[in-house]
């Protein structure tokens, strides 16, 4: 959501893993092409939004992403901008997919009254190397 314009599915309980990885604690998906993956990724992203973890939502950025925003510092930095007199609430269950091959679109409920009007429009993620990656930069 932040950054462009706004990603690994392993098992919380590994102390190795990026912060990225550890968000989602629900049990494996057997399709991680199918909608179902891909709300557990967005929603797994927004908690790390809300959370203010950059370092973590810096992982679900497409390397296409990451080579616009250029780092997790510049995330922060473009997310405080964008952020400023907001309170960011993001429904977990507000969250709508349309997967079409390897790209999808996600939607998702920001129910902060001061949310600007594009909070709503669609974000562009795509399947890159077996997971959903945010693309919408």
């Amino acid at each position: 959501m932040i950054g462009c314009s706004e990603s690994s599915e392993a098992s919380p309980t590994q102390a190795s893993q990026s912060p990225a990885a550890q968000v989602s604690t629900s049990k494996a998906i057997s399709d991680p092409k199918s909608e179902e993956a891909l709300k557990r990724r967005a929603n797994d992203f927004n908690t790390l939004t809300v959370a203010k973890n950059w370092d973590g939502a810096w992982a679900f950025y497409s390397q296409r992403c990451q080579a616009k925003v250029e780092s997790a510092d510049s995330l922060k930095s473009l997310a405080e901008i964008a952020m400023k007199g907001r309170n960011q609430q993001l429904d977990p269950n507000g969250v709508t997919v349309r997967v079409t091959g390897s790209s999808a679109q996600v939607v998702t409920v920001d129910n902060d009254p001061s949310a600007p009007a594009d909070a709503m429009k669609p974000r562009t993620w795509t399947f890159i190397d077996g997971q959903w990656m945010f693309d919408n930069c």
